[in-house]
């Protein structure tokens, strides 16, 4: 019995719950990602649990522009010393970068070679 008002009920949340906008999921996946706690919290519902996934990777955002990655935007503070916004990416790990360039790989704490271009 249990097992079917769980269903019933999880098919009526399906089904009439406001649909998220595309705007919404990129606000939340960004807010989650810089650690905006207070726009996290305020997206999810009080009795959401969440499991923190360490993040891994260069905590920058990108687009590909005229054959090279820019960045437009730096989530990690720390590598404000290093990288800035309108910094182009030419190679990642020996590999050219081009539209369909793989997300770069790798365990924490290893190390990343890019060359590229200081705005």
């Amino acid at each position: 019995m249990t097992l079917r008002l769980n269903s019933f009920i999880f098919i009526l949340s399906i089904l009439y719950s406001a649909p998220l906008k595309d705007a919404d999921i990129t606000e939340f996946i960004e807010a989650r990602y810089a650690g905006a706690d207070s726009i996290v919290y305020s997206l999810i519902s009080e009795d959401f649990r969440y499991y923190h996934t360490p993040y891994i990777g260069l905590g920058i955002f990108t687009e590909y522009s005229d054959g090279s990655l820019l960045i437009t935007g730096i989530v990690d503070d720390s590598l404000q010393t290093m990288l800035d916004i309108g910094d182009l990416i030419h190679e990642m790990n020996g590999q050219v970068v081009s539209a369909n360039s793989p997300v770069i790989t790798g365990k924490a704490g290893d190390g990343q070679r890019l060359i590229l271009t200081k705005n």
